[in-house]
C-alpha cells in the first residue's frame, strides 16, 4: 500500500495538474485539481493556523507558568524574610531579656554582698564597740582605784605635805569629764542601742545626771565606783538612785539594778 504523500506535496502536484489542464485548455480538469489545491492548501493554512494557535497558548500557557513560578519564587523569599525578621525581633527580645535578667541578678547579688558587708561591718563595729567599752571601763576602774590607794595612803601614812597636797588634789578630780561622757555614751550606744530612748519613754523628764546614773548602774558597777567615774560622793549616788526610783515608780524593796537591766 503506498503511503499518502505530503500535505504540501499534494499541494504541487495539484496546483501544477491545474497548470498544465489550464494551459491545455481543460476547463473541467482545471476547476477539478484547482479545487482539490484550494481545499488541500486551505486545511494546510488551517492547520497552519491552529498550530500556530496552539503554539501561542503553549507559550502564553508557558509563560504565565514562568509568571507564576517567579511569583511564587517572589513569595517565598517575602514569606523568608518576614520569617528571618521575626527569628531576628525573637532573638532581639530574647537578648534583652536575658540582659535584663542578668543586670537584676547581678543587682540582687551586690545588694546581698552589700548587706553582707553591712552586717560584717556592723558586727565588727559591735565587737570593737565592746572591746573599746571594756577597755575604757577597766581604765575609769584602774584610775578609781587609784583614787581609792592615794586616799587610803592620806589616811594611813605619814607623808610630807607636798606629797599630801598632791594626793588630794589627785583625789579630788573629776574623772568622768564631759568629753569622757560623750565618748562613753557612744560606745555605749553601740552595745546597748535605744537604751537612752527608752529611758525618755519610760521617764520622759529624766535629766542627764539620772541618764549616766542609770547607764552606768546598767554596766553593774559598786557605788564607790560609780562616784568616782561620775566625780561626786556616794551619797550623792545613793540620792541620784534613789530619784531613779521615784522616776520608775518603783517600790523601796524594788532591785532598781534589775529593773534598768530591763529596759
Amino acid at each position: 500500500m503506498r503511503k499518502m504523500p505530503k500535505a504540501n506535496y499534494l499541494a504541487n502536484i495539484y496546483f501544477t495538474a491545474a497548470e498544465i489542464f489550464r494551459e491545455l485548455g481543460n476547463t473541467d480538469s482545471l476547476i477539478h485539481y484547482s479545487g482539490l489545491y484550494n481545499k488541500l492548501h486551505d486545511s494546510a493554512e488551517r492547520i497552519i493556523y491552529q498550530s500556530s494557535i496552539g503554539i501561542t497558548k503553549l507559550r502564553l500557557s508557558d509563560e504565565q507558568s514562568r509568571l507564576n513560578i517567579i511569583k511564587l519564587g517572589r513569595e517565598k523569599d517575602e514569606q523568608q524574610q518576614q520569617r528571618n525578621l521575626i527569628i531576628a525581633f525573637i532573638l532581639f527580645f530574647a537578648a534583652i531579656a536575658l540582659l535584663l535578667i542578668n543586670k537584676q541578678r547581678l543587682k540582687v547579688k551586690y545588694e546581698q554582698e552589700l548587706t553582707q558587708q553591712q552586717n560584717l561591718r556592723i558586727q565588727q563595729e559591735m565587737e570593737s564597740a565592746k572591746t573599746h567599752l571594756k577597755m575604757f571601763t577597766e581604765n575609769i576602774i584602774e584610775k578609781t582605784n587609784l583614787v581609792e590607794r592615794l586616799e587610803q595612803q592620806l589616811n594611813n601614812k605619814t607623808i610630807s605635805a607636798v606629797e599630801q597636797q598632791l594626793i588630794s588634789e589627785i583625789s579630788e578630780q573629776t574623772i568622768l569629764t564631759e568629753d569622757d561622757w560623750d565618748k562613753f555614751k557612744s560606745l555605749f550606744e553601740k552595745i546597748f542601742p535605744l537604751f537612752f530612748q527608752r529611758l525618755k519613754i519610760t521617764a520622759p523628764d529624766i535629766t542627764v545626771a539620772e541618764q549616766r546614773m542609770a547607764a552606768l548602774t546598767r554596766l553593774q558597777l559598786t557605788t564607790r565606783q560609780t562616784a568616782s567615774m561620775l566625780g561626786i560622793s556616794v551619797d550623792s549616788v545613793h540620792k541620784t538612785k534613789q530619784r531613779l526610783r521615784k522616776r520608775f515608780n518603783l517600790g523601796a524593796d524594788a532591785n532598781i539594778e534589775e529593773y534598768i537591766r530591763g529596759i
